[in-house]
């Protein structure tokens, strides 16, 4: 690993919420190989109630007990993992665990907040409650959504890192976080543009490949002045603009996403039909979501 005590300091603390449902080993996983690259310390925090909650097909209610070993059990295997960890269990009912979890961020100076996603459509992540999609509108640091349910990339270090741009405002946060995990596991970058095609009323526009690569060969260019490793792809044009970001993470094999957010609130993510929770539904990968400036 190369030394980066500035730039790593990004991710140097990292709250990771876990809830009580059997899951897969990735998410685990995923947060560890950050870690591990930005040399951070993780605080594994579970938000406990006694609500009833579905459990395998079956009703069943959370002991404090079974709370506690849930987090202790995750920060072993982190620590197993190499990686510094502790533990915490906290009290609210459902509908406040995205503000604890937040507000947990914001005490421990967290510099990014990983959850768990069970993969909901932005429609079911607004009306089912999808803890991972309101944590995203309630933080202001950087938020890495695992999608639950497969261990398919468990175990795998972190190697390509795939950057997903519009060309907007995005870029220099997008930049910052690809740079600090690209430099210190000393990954690959790939930098994708999907060229937008939008039809409505009879006309039809469709983003030209010359402003494409334009945006990519900025990006690139400011990648590889900083160390990086950086190639570049465009896509499109593509009405169907996540849809056509998962294919690319999964052609390139990549290990993880990062996007930007427009940090929309619930009810406009939902209404503008926000791309990075669609790509969270439609991927396999973790997705690291960046605030846009």
């Amino acid at each position: 690993m190369k030394n980066l005590s500035a730039s790593s300091g990004q991710f140097s603390r990292i709250l990771f919420a876990v809830d009580g449902a059997p899951r897969s080993t990735g998410a685990v996983d995923a947060v560890a190989a950050i870690a591990r690259a930005a040399k951070a310390e993780v605080h594994v925090l579970h938000v406990w109630n006694l609500e009833v909650r579905p459990n395998q097909g079956l009703w069943d209610v959370e002991t404090l007990p079974e709370a506690n070993q849930l987090v202790d059990g995750i920060a072993a295997q982190l620590v197993a993992a190499g990686v510094l960890a502790t533990s915490e269990v906290a009290t609210a009912p459902d509908k406040k665990i995205p503000d604890v979890i937040a507000e947990t961020a914001r005490q421990r100076s967290a510099g990014l907040v990983a959850v768990g996603s069970r993969g909901h459509s932005d429609f079911e992540g607004l009306f089912l409650g999808s803890v991972g999609h309101r944590v995203l509108q309630k933080v202001s640091c950087p938020v890495l959504i695992i999608r639950q349910g497969t261990d398919e990339h468990s175990g795998r270090q972190l190697k390509r890192v795939l950057l997903a741009v519009a060309g907007g405002d995005e870029v220099p946060q997008a930049i910052e976080a690809v740079t600090t995990i690209a430099l210190a596991a000393e990954a690959t970058a790939m930098v994708l543009h999907v060229r937008n095609l939008t039809a409505g009323e009879g006309v039809t526009w469709v983003e030209s490949e010359e402003d494409a690569e334009a945006v990519l060969d900025d990006i690139v260019g400011r990648l590889r002045t900083a160390g990086v490793t950086a190639e570049a792809k465009v896509a499109g044009p593509s009405s169907f603009v996540a849809q056509d970001i998962a294919e690319a993470a999964r052609a390139w094999d990549a290990d993880l996403i990062v996007m930007g957010s427009r940090r929309l609130s619930e009810l406009g993510g939902l209404v503008a039909g926000s791309v990075n929770h669609e790509v969270i539904h439609l991927t396999d990968r973790p997705v690291l979501v960046v605030e846009r400036g």
